[in-house]
C-alpha cells in the first residue's frame, strides 16, 4: 500500500512539474510576442520571437544541466 501511495505521489509531482513548465513556456512566449508587437514585427517575426523566447530558456536550462536531449525538442506539447 505504501508503494502505491509513493508512486502516485511521484506521478502527481511529475504532472504538476510538467504543467508548471508548460505555463512558464507560455508566459515567455506571450512576453516575446508582446515585445515583437511593440517593435512592429510582421507575423513571421512575431512567431519567431515568440517561439525563441518561449522555448529558448528551457533549452538553455536543459543543456546547461546536461540532462540529455532538451525536453522541448522531444515533447510535442511544447511547440503549440
Amino acid at each position: 500500500m505504501d508503494l502505491q501511495v509513493a508512486l502516485s505521489f511521484s506521478s502527481g509531482i511529475d504532472v504538476a512539474t510538467r504543467y508548471l513548465d508548460l505555463a512558464g513556456v507560455l508566459a515567455c512566449a506571450i512576453l516575446g510576442g508582446a515585445v515583437s508587437r511593440t517593435l512592429g514585427f510582421d507575423l513571421f517575426g512575431f512567431l519567431v520571437v515568440g517561439i525563441i523566447s518561449g522555448l529558448g530558456g528551457g533549452i538553455i536550462r536543459d543543456v546547461l544541466l546536461q540532462h540529455g536531449t532538451p525536453i522541448a525538442l522531444t515533447d510535442y506539447a511544447y511547440l503549440p
